[in-house]
């Protein structure tokens, strides 16, 4: 068996992301401790801000067909990397024995998107064996993909430069935005710890120097990158690179099917490669970060199924493995039903182009080229607007504001977005009458003069849309995620229905309820995932030391509990099995197989 200690193994990587080809994962040889880390490039610039999500989906369902092919050709498969570090005989076995461990470490997590990493990382740095499994063919997860900001109060930067940010007016927005579902304890602490966050990720060497005002207010609270990067891919590649540095494996294509029990405890996973390999991994704590359910249709029809008819900008990787995975062990869920919609996305790609484009001075019209909408209004406000009128909108922009943005950058790079030299050749761009568009910027332009929004109470408009060429880009409301999951304490701790904490299983990010309630405040998922994440991983670093103890005294005494699969446990107790909320989904994916 594999023992994940410090230098043992991790992946080589591209551009900062774990090299995968097909269902292979390729691992360095361990790197003495004395050996200094070599400095690490990170081409992210060049990395598309819009993975496409067509592509993952044909990988992970072409994956078993790839790694048996390799396989055949005498290339090294996922599999057979394991073995060769010392991996058991269980990986190769259709059923897999869960006291028979393939790896052990400290602190197992599932999922390597922005919480998982942030986890990991700091479950390392306080001493703990760690190991990161990953479904997809690269982490960063929903992270990558944000373009945003990420918002932080109580920073030290933010003290040092002098920059205004009310925690209070920050948690009260939260609460607001919330609609009364957010756990108020959960809404302080990620606000409490918002700024240690954003100190942290700047200390690992993140480009956050960007800070500009919630719309509207003198709140100084929005961070993103100075650069060219999104927010999303400035984050990611920090958390990878000091993921590599601190020698954390991650397991990519690599899916957790089922967690390990000994008693109540959590000890570990059951896990499957993408060529179909099982084995087990033992851990004295598991942190679950695999994200929501936004790419699950299935998920969607059964707890909100007018979502599932929608657009989706989610990683195709979002599908409510970690919901299945804790309600085996009787977790408790909460706002389940909720979901959030983002007014900007890019039909077909999905892509989002950010609330901080309708900030800067974008306008929202319709396909009269007439306004519709105050553009900075809450996001389900703008969404519910844009389909009352067809479902679709033009964002108008000037060339000022796209030189700051790379998604949109992009777009006209591809030739997706056309520049328009006159009001005229914006109105043949958008298929509009040239008089109504002429008329609508005229009258915007009139506002910004005057610093009032006559006709929808924009509250802030930092253009006036006269820096030509302009560019109108067709968008449309797109799914943006879920604020439903497991029930967690202030220390990630997923709790039962009744409350208590289930021993050795943590959960972080958009796996989780409660932080946000009904819906999420603009900019905060980020901050989510980073604070509670770094919370999980210190609190499961903290547990698995003190599990490690107990397991060593039991041990001793020869009073140990044998492991087994909970959904083994589960399907032993029909009366606990009713009350699973996601039992029947996994009989109908049973029967499918």
């Amino acid at each position: 068996m594999a023992d994940f200690r410090d230098g043992f193994c991790y992946p080589w990587t591209y551009q900062g992301f774990p090299l995968v080809i097909g269902s292979m994962v390729f691992v360095r040889p361990p790197r003495p401790r004395e050996y200094p880390s070599p400095p690490l490039s990170f081409a992210l610039t060049t990395m598309r801000t819009t993975i496409s999500a067509a592509f993952q989906t044909v990988a992970l369902t072409s994956a078993r067909t790839v790694g048996t092919l390799l396989g055949t050709l005498g290339v090294l498969s996922a599999a057979s990397v394991l073995v060769g570090l010392g991996a058991t005989s269980a990986l190769a076995q259709p059923t897999v024995d869960p006291t028979d461990p393939a790896y052990r470490c400290d602190v197992l997590v599932v999922g390597a998107g922005g919480a998982g990493m942030s986890a990991a990382i700091v479950a390392r740095e306080k001493g703990a064996s760690v190991l990161v499994l990953e479904k997809m063919p690269r982490a960063g997860g929903n992270t990558l993909l944000a373009t945003g900001h990420i918002t932080a109060t109580g920073s030290k930067y933010q003290t040092e430069h002098n920059i205004h940010a009310s925690s209070e007016t920050f948690e009260q927005d939260v609460l607001k935005a919330g609609h009364g579902k957010a756990d108020p304890k959960l809404v302080r602490h990620m606000v409490a710890h918002s700024g240690e966050a954003l100190d942290w990720l700047m200390g690992l060497g993140a480009d956050l120097d960007n800070v500009r005002e919630v719309p509207g207010t003198k709140e100084y609270r929005l961070f993103r990158p100075t650069g060219c990067e999104t927010v999303g891919s400035e984050i990611a590649g920090i958390l990878l690179r000091r993921t590599e540095t601190l020698n954390i494996p991650v397991l990519t294509f690599t899916r957790a099917e089922d967690l390990v029990l000994e008693g109540r405890r959590v000890s570990g996973v059951l896990a499957e490669t993408a060529n179909g390999h099982r084995f087990v991994v033992k851990a004295n704590a598991v942190v679950l970060a695999t994200g929501g359910y936004a790419g699950s249709q299935q998920l969607l029809s059964r707890f909100s199924p007018a979502a599932a008819r929608e657009l989706s900008s989610n990683s195709p990787g979002s599908t409510g493995d970690g919901l299945k995975l804790a309600d085996r062990v009787d977790a408790a869920f909460t706002c389940l039903e909720d979901v959030l919609y983002h007014p900007t996305a890019v039909p077909l790609s999905g892509a989002i182009l950010p609330e901080s484009l309708r900030a800067d001075g974008a306008i929202l019209l319709n396909s009269e080229g007439r306004r519709f909408v105050n553009e900075l209004a809450p996001s389900a406000d703008v969404s519910e607007a844009i389909r009352e009128n067809g479902n679709y909108a033009w964002l108008v922009v000037d060339r000022q504001t796209v030189q700051h943005v790379p998604v949109i950058q992009q777009l006209i790079s591809e030739g997706l977005v056309y520049p328009a030299h006159s009001e005229v050749q914006l109105a043949a761009v958008m298929y509009a009458d040239p008089y109504a568009v002429a008329q609508t910027l005229v009258r915007y332009r009139e506002f910004v003069r005057k610093g009032a929004d006559e006709d929808f109470r924009r509250p802030t408009m930092l253009s006036d849309l006269s820096d030509f060429p302009l560019y109108a880009v067709r968008v449309r409301p797109a799914l943006h995620g879920t604020t439903g999951g497991v029930v967690i304490d202030t220390k990630t701790r997923v709790l039962d229905r009744h409350g208590e904490p289930i021993p050795g299983l943590f959960a972080a990010g958009e796996v989780t309820g409660g932080v946000h309630g009904a819906s999420r405040l603009e900019d905060t998922a980020l901050t989510d995932a980073i604070v509670f994440g770094r919370t999980a991983g210190e609190a499961a670093a903290a547990y698995a030391n003190e599990a490690a103890k107990i397991h060593a005294r039991n041990t001793r005494a020869n009073d140990r509990e044998k492991p087994a699969l909970a959904g083994d446990v589960a399907r032993t107790d029909d009366a606990e099995r009713d009350r699973m909320r996601f039992a029947e989904l996994d009989s109908a994916n049973a029967a499918a197989n």
